[in-house]
């Protein structure tokens, strides 16, 4: 097994790799991932992975990087013995299920196949791999193409966006759940909105809107954790700044229509 391009063993002379990234994850099957496999995550290890995340917190941060590791591994390998054979076994079960779901296996497939030290070393390499709250967005990033046509992000603010297009902006903003699940689906509906090819002007039809949002999907998800990133940066611009915004529009409106009164009465 190696993780330099995902998590690769064999099963029966076929070769099987895990994702290599989130370039590598479609839109749609990270869904699929959240309504499937994620719900099944044993309380257990969310509990296991949530202390040890603890642990490391507390370490006293004058500490070297190389005894902060020997702390962890040591406290990592201590704790994954105190739970004992019955709540490392649902623990395994769910590995096999996540590892199963990355390569198009059922979970029954890979708790024949993998013995427990590969199976666990399969899935915690892939949990680094595709670990959402350590993905890394470009700093450069500006849009996507998809085919020929490249979709771009509106400029910093929204600025020189229509009143209507930065009020739906907020308007699915707002929609943002509690549920990772539908915090993605919110940031696909605010993609349509303000991801647009240059010089398409913005005009909300639903229709048009939801043939678009399913057009996205077929995107990977390092493109949507790139517009999250640019979202999170506008999320203060969507939710505070809207009424100033439209007052701005509607004051620079009414001087223009004020300066062609005056043009008209020149000639």
């Amino acid at each position: 097994m190696n993780s330099n391009d995902g998590i690769k063993f064999e099963i029966d002379g076929q070769q099987y790799q895990t994702k290599a990234g989130w370039h590598d994850v479609p839109f749609q099957m990270f869904m699929n991932y959240l309504g499937e496999v994620a719900p099944e995550e044993p309380e257990v290890l969310k509990d296991f992975v949530a202390s040890h995340i603890e642990f490391i917190e507390e370490l006293d941060q004058e500490l070297s990087e190389e005894a902060k590791q020997n702390f962890a591994v040591n406290n990592w390998e201590a704790s994954w013995d105190k739970l004992g054979k019955k709540k490392q076994l649902k623990c395994y079960q769910f590995f096999a299920l996540d590892i199963g779901f990355w390569v198009g296996l059922d979970s029954a497939t890979i708790k024949q196949s993998l013995n427990k030290d590969q199976l666990a070393q399969a899935f915690w390499a892939n949990q680094i791999v595709l670990n959402i709250g350590e993905a890394k967005p470009d700093p450069e990033f500006t849009g996507f193409k998809i085919g020929n046509k490249e979709y771009l992000l509106p400029q910093k603010h929204m600025e020189g966006s229509t009143v209507a297009e930065f009020a739906d902006a907020a308007h699915f903003e707002e929609q943002v759940g509690e549920l990772l699940q539908d915090r993605w689906e919110a940031i696909l509906d605010l993609m349509v909105v303000i991801c647009r090819p240059k010089d398409e002007k913005y005009d909300f039809k639903e229709q048009a809107h939801k043939q678009r949002k399913n057009f996205f999907r077929k995107l990977n998800m390092d493109v949507l954790i790139n517009v999250a990133f640019f979202l999170l940066q506008l999320n203060d611009t969507l939710k505070d700044n809207l009424l100033i915004y439209s007052l701005q529009q509607q004051v620079q409106q009414a001087e223009a229509e004020k300066l062609q009164k005056a043009m008209d009465g020149l000639y």
